[in-house]
């Protein structure tokens, strides 16, 4: 194959490759002639292979019933539990959202009770201040707003709070 290479393209002055390639011919298409199809049915022919439908088997080892079961309707309706699943969730955002009510109840409590306690410890303070008092008049007094301090609820803190002149603001 070389040898006819060498052959063919070695002097290239003596055997020039042209500058025009090399012409192409006008294509001719066929005008398409329309026939009328013959759409007349003919007998189909006898097939090769005859199917016969095959006897009924026995059933193997009771599948069939297990089939029949497997093909209830409505049989694995809840397999995933999932409206069980959703009742559990609302419970437990029902429980979560009594226990923030109680603990945000409580926290006011406590706000409430550390106002009271601040109140009392600012009476006390007051009566000490209060140049008008006698000192055994500064220990009575004391002794009330401790008396108020003593009962769980304070209940008896507005009340004390309207007995107590307090001294004008300076």
């Amino acid at each position: 194959m070389s040898h006819n290479l060498k052959k063919r393209f070695w002097k290239w002055e003596e055997h020039p490759i042209p500058d025009n390639p090399t012409a192409i011919n006008p294509i001719n298409t066929p005008t398409p002639v329309v026939t009328e199809p013959n759409l007349v049915p003919t007998q189909m022919p006898t097939p090769m292979i005859n199917i016969q439908n095959a006897p009924n088997v026995p059933d193997p080892q009771g599948y069939n019933s297990l089939l029949q079961v497997l093909g209830t309707k409505g049989l694995f309706d809840n397999i995933t539990g999932l409206d069980q699943n959703q009742k559990n969730a609302l419970e437990a955002m029902l429980s979560s959202q009594n226990a923030a009510q109680n603990y945000a109840s409580m926290a006011g409590q406590l706000a409430q009770m550390g106002a009271q306690y601040k109140m009392m410890q600012d009476m006390k303070q007051d009566v000490e201040n209060d140049s008008s008092l006698t000192p055994a008049e500064k220990k009575t007094q004391k002794a009330e707003i401790d008396k108020a301090k003593l009962d769980p609820r304070f209940s008896g803190l507005p009340a004390l709070c309207v007995g107590i002149v307090r001294s004008p603001e300076k």
